[in-house]
């Protein structure tokens, strides 16, 4: 697990206030770790399982295996925990949360960080590449239709579904008002700014 984004200490501070909440990650790096909300510290339920991240796979078979024991992992610690509400995060949390979700007729959030048959397959590589790119964007929309509510991280990506629920919202990965005022004061020296991975669109421009 990496350090939380703006836009995850959002989410959570907002479920605080109303859910207890149970968070299940896979830390790639094989070490325990603790999630800080800025204002509340959350102890998550690790898999600590080194493995390939999907950065590094490009797009290959190499992920799955690792992928196939977390899902069995995670299904294992909803059956466990029982939540009323599974908030998955991306497509590669979605599968064994839906799987409870039917088992148990409870409500899922889909909250989509990035589309990962856009953002990590090669799609004109090569026939392969073509296919799996198609088999993902595919159950992707679907899980987006059949989940209760569906997070985005912008009104632009939230576009790309043909198929969505009723229910959609748009939580951006930026900071609010009064944490801003706030950094200003506390913080000094060298600030650098990540705003994603760069990488080549269908049309050759560098994004």
């Amino acid at each position: 697990m990496n350090t939380p984004t703006l836009r995850d200490q959002k989410i959570i501070r907002s479920l605080r206030k109303k859910y207890s909440i149970i968070g299940l990650g896979w830390n790639r790096r094989g070490q325990g770790t603790t999630m800080t909300t800025g204002k509340s510290d959350i102890d998550l339920k690790l898999f600590n399982v080194k493995g390939v991240s999907n950065y590094e796979s490009h797009g290959t078979l190499r992920y799955l295996p690792y992928m196939l024991v977390f899902w069995v992992w995670v299904f294992i610690n909803l059956c466990i925990y029982r939540p009323k509400i599974i908030h998955a995060c991306n497509l590669d949390s979605f599968f064994p949360s839906y799987i409870y979700r039917i088992l148990f007729r409870k409500k899922i959030v889909f909250d989509v960080f990035d589309r990962y048959a856009m953002a990590y397959i090669p799609k004109d590589k090569n026939i392969f590449f073509r296919v799996l790119y198609s088999f993902v964007n595919m159950v992707e929309e679907e899980f987006a239709k059949r989940s209760d509510v569906l997070i985005n991280i912008s009104d632009e990506m939230l576009t790309t579904y043909k198929k969505r629920p009723k229910n959609c919202i748009t939580v951006m990965n930026c900071s609010e008002d009064y944490m801003l005022d706030r950094l200003k004061v506390e913080q000094n020296g060298l600030k650098l700014l990540f705003t994603g991975h760069i990488r080549m669109d269908e049309d050759g421009l560098v994004t």
